[in-house]
């Protein structure tokens, strides 16, 4: 785990699927920061935020240093899905736009697996 300057690290398009925090919440978040630490460090995927958004920017209105971690699993939009699928109170409508938008990341996942395991890349993360 590596803690990162008050920069706000840019987001992954993974996250960007889920609102931001209203500004009274966010503002709840930062009072629990100021008191209590960050408790879970910011999860970061390709160099970008995939889980943490709000606590990142909570850190910055409260001063204090972003703890960060690598994500490493090989999905990381069905890891963002279960964690922020636990913590928000979505409605049936909410969830199925929110898998709507994350289909076309899946399809271009899938895509770069099969390429990748053929051997036509590098890499792949």
């Amino acid at each position: 785990m590596s803690k990162q300057n008050l920069k706000i690290l840019d987001s992954h398009p993974i996250a960007n699927i889920w609102p931001l925090l209203s500004d009274r919440e966010l503002q709840d978040l930062v009072d629990d920061i100021q008191q209590n630490g960050l408790v879970h460090p910011v999860v970061l995927y390709e160099g970008k935020i995939l889980d943490g958004r709000n606590r990142a920017r909570a850190c910055e209105l409260a001063g204090v240093a972003i703890k960060t971690t690598k994500y490493r699993g090989d999905d990381p939009i069905g890891y963002a899905f279960s964690l922020n699928e636990k913590r928000r109170h979505l409605t049936t409508s909410q969830r199925a736009a929110l898998a709507a938008e994350a289909k076309p990341m899946y399809e271009a996942e899938a895509k770069n697996k099969v390429k990748c395991e053929g051997g036509d890349c590098a890499e792949f993360a």
